[in-house]
């Protein structure tokens, strides 16, 4: 029987804005995005060398696509 090896993963969000998940790939091949967000749809897929890389790309992507990052709740009146 063969050994399962869980793969490490992180969640990837911009201000509290889930986008989606990088999963490390095996042999230290980098990251795997996978999105969960329509609008980093387009990045579904992508490799990338180093989590930080993957997070870029992600925030880059989703506010290319006019996702707006919240703004602080002190900031909102009520």
């Amino acid at each position: 029987m063969s050994e399962f090896h869980m793969q490490d993963s992180r969640i990837i969000e911009v201000d509290g804005v889930f986008l989606g998940a990088a999963v490390a790939l095996p042999d230290d091949q980098g990251w795997r995005f996978v999105a969960a967000n329509h609008r980093v749809v387009q990045l579904d897929g992508r490799v990338l060398a180093s989590l930080p890389d993957v997070r870029r790309l992600a925030r880059q992507g989703f506010l290319a696509a006019g996702g707006l990052v919240p703004r602080a709740k002190e900031d909102v009146l009520f």
